[in-house]
């Protein structure tokens, strides 16, 4: 994936339903890294990518010791620019410091990181290897 600004956590979070479909269709519920098609929310989605681990709910830790707060079933990792910030406000979370938190409890949920070099993901059935974070399942 180019290097950019990366959304790490539970999918659900962060994006809408029209957007969860489409990474479910084109993955077929299998994990892995997919391209994206279409236009979501007037975003062009032409040479976006998605990396997706479907699994259990419960929540996940990395290397550094930050755990993510999961509510789905879909783990994954894309570009920052591709979260919905109306969902965000309907949800009541909020992007902060390379986080995104719950505004009323201030939990950490996720994280947001920036690549300033092209990000190698490696998924496997325990973990998801995303430059140098490897968050364990």
């Amino acid at each position: 994936m180019d290097c950019a600004e990366y959304y790490i956590g539970d999918l659900s979070w962060v994006i809408d339903y029209e957007l969860r479909e489409e990474i479910l269709r084109i993955s077929g519920y299998k994990s892995g890294i997919f391209s994206l098609t279409g236009n979501f929310n007037g975003k062009n989605l032409i040479d976006k990518k998605v990396a997706v681990k479907f699994g259990e709910i419960v929540d996940f830790s990395d290397n550094f010791g930050f755990t993510y707060n999961i509510n789905s079933e879909i783990f994954g990792v894309l570009e920052s620019d591709l979260i919905d910030e109306n969902l965000l406000d309907e949800r009541i979370l909020k992007i902060k410091d390379g986080f995104l938190y719950n505004k009323f409890s201030a939990e950490k949920l996720a994280k947001i990181v920036k690549l300033n070099t092209d990000l190698k993901i490696k998924i496997e059935p325990n973990f998801m290897q995303i430059g140098e974070i490897c968050v364990k399942f």
